[in-house]
């Protein structure tokens, strides 16, 4: 069982991702978090939510082969153009 408040080891092992990736999602404030003093601390159950949120996002990106499109977007050679 996981802690209700985390800390960046403790979320970085439950997200299976390296420390210095929280690291940088919390200072671009891309994940939720807050500081206690100098140290970065997350709710779990905002990341649980944050989390999926991500998942309804991505599985919003589909590829469409067929039709050379991704969300709407011309592909060139399987990849977005720029």
């Amino acid at each position: 069982m996981h802690p209700e408040i985390m800390t960046i080891k403790q979320i970085a092992k439950y997200l299976q991702v390296d420390i210095r990736t929280i690291y940088r999602l919390a200072q671009k404030g891309e994940i939720p978090c807050f500081k206690i003093g100098y140290t970065w601390r997350f709710k779990k159950e905002k990341i649980d939510k944050w989390i999926e949120e991500k998942d309804v996002m991505n599985n919003d990106k589909q590829i469409n082969p067929q039709m050379g499109l991704f969300n709407g977007e011309k592909l060139y050679n399987g990849k977005e153009k720029n």
